[in-house]
C-alpha cells in the first residue's frame, strides 16, 4: 500500500510517500515545490515525478491521500476529506486564512486528479477533541460558545508524538499504546499512578500542551493559532479590549488591527529585529535591549503555562 501525505502551505506544497508492505512503514520518496500558483499543476508534477522515478507505475499505485489539515471548527479528528470537511475549513477560515483555504482547495484538487482514491484529513485540532470542559471553555457568553468560541489546541500532530515517544523512553509501554490507538480507540483508563507529560513545540510558533497518561488536558493556544506563546510574528494572548481600545484610540480598522496582530506582533514587535530567534538572539547578545526583552518575555510566557 502506498499512502501520500500532502502538507499544503499557502504557496508551498510538500510530500512524501509512504509504502506499508509485510507490517513494516518505509519512507519511499519526499520533495517539494515553492512559490506555488496553481496546486493543480504542482499536484500533476507531484504525480509525474514520482512515475519517473519508479516509485509509482502510474497514479494509480497511489493507494490513498492523507492531509494536515489544521481548523475545522467542531469538525474534527481523523477523517474522510469529503466535502463536509471541505466546508467545515470555509467556515473555519476566518480563524486559519493562511491554511484552510489552501486545504479545501488542495483535496478538492487531489480529489479531482485521483478519483476513487481515498483522502483522509488528520485535524491539528484531534488531539484536544477529549479535553474536559473546564479547560476549553472561554468565560463568554453562551451564544458566543454556541458560535464556536472556545479553546481547540493546535500542533496537535506534534504534541501527540510527544505524548507517545516520552511514554516510551519512560517505560511506560501501556500509555504509549494508548496513543498509538488514539484515534481508533479513543481514550482509555489506566490502573497505577499516572503519567503527567508537559510538551513544549517551540519554534517559529509555539504551544504547550499538558498530557495525562497520553491524553491532553490542556493547552496554551485556544480558538485560533493566534493565541498563547508569542509567535514568531503573532502576538499570542491579550487582553481582548485592546482591541477596540487602539481601534478607538490609534484609529486602526478592524481589518487593519488583525493584520498588525497575526503579521507584525510576536517576537517581532516586541524585539524589532526580526521574527527569527537566531537573529533576535544574535542581537540581544550584541546589547540589543529590545532583543533581550522579546526572548525573556517568551520565556516568561512558556514558564506561565
Amino acid at each position: 500500500m502506498n499512502i501520500l501525505v500532502a502538507n499544503l502551505g499557502s504557496t508551498s506544497f510538500k510530500y512524501r510517500l509512504f509504502r506499508f508492505a509485510d507490517g513494516a512503514e518505509t519512507l519511499v520518496a519526499k520533495g517539494g515545490y515553492e512559490r506555488v500558483t496553481d496546486f493543480g499543476r504542482a499536484i500533476e508534477d507531484c504525480l509525474a515525478s514520482l512515475q519517473s522515478a519508479g516509485h509509482l507505475r502510474s497514479a494509480k499505485d497511489v493507494h490513498a491521500v492523507g492531509f494536515k489539515a489544521v481548523h475545522g471548527g467542531e469538525v474534527t479528528g481523523c477523517l474522510t476529506a469529503d466535502e463536509k470537511v471541505e466546508a467545515a475549513l470555509m467556515a473555519a477560515a476566518d480563524l486559519a486564512p493562511a491554511h484552510n483555504p489552501v486545504y479545501a482547495a488542495g483535496i478538492r484538487q487531489f480529489r479531482q486528479k485521483l478519483p476513487g482514491v481515498p483522502l483522509v484529513a488528520l485535524f491539528e485540532t484531534a488531539f484536544y477533541q477529549w479535553v474536559a470542559d473546564p479547560a476549553r471553555r472561554y468565560a463568554v457568553p453562551e451564544a458566543w460558545f454556541q458560535a464556536g468560541v472556545r479553546r481547540y489546541g493546535f500542533h496537535g500532530a506534534s504534541h501527540k508524538f510527544i505524548a507517545e515517544r516520552s511514554a516510551e523512553l519512560l517505560g511506560r509501554a501501556d500509555v504509549a499504546q494508548v496513543v498509538r490507538e488514539l484515534y481508533q480507540a479513543g481514550p482509555k483508563d489506566l490502573p497505577g499512578a499516572p503519567l503527567r507529560v508537559i510538551s513544549c513545540h517551540l519554534g517559529g510558533s509555539s504551544s504547550v500542551t499538558g498530557i495525562r497518561n497520553g491524553i491532553a488536558i490542556g493547552t496554551s493556544m485556544g480558538l485560533s493559532a493566534q493565541s498563547g506563546l508569542p509567535q514568531n510574528n503573532r502576538v499570542g494572548d491579550l487582553d481582548s479590549f485592546a482591541i477596540p481600545y487602539i481601534h478607538r484610540k490609534l484609529g486602526l480598522s478592524i481589518p487593519e488591527i488583525e493584520k498588525q496582530l497575526a503579521a507584525q506582533g510576536g517576537l517581532l514587535g516586541l524585539s524589532g529585529v526580526g521574527n527569527d530567534l537566531r537573529d533576535i538572539r544574535a542581537a540581544s547578545l550584541a546589547g540589543n535591549a529590545r532583543a533581550t526583552l522579546a526572548i525573556e518575555t517568551y520565556v516568561h510566557a512558556i514558564r506561565h503555562y
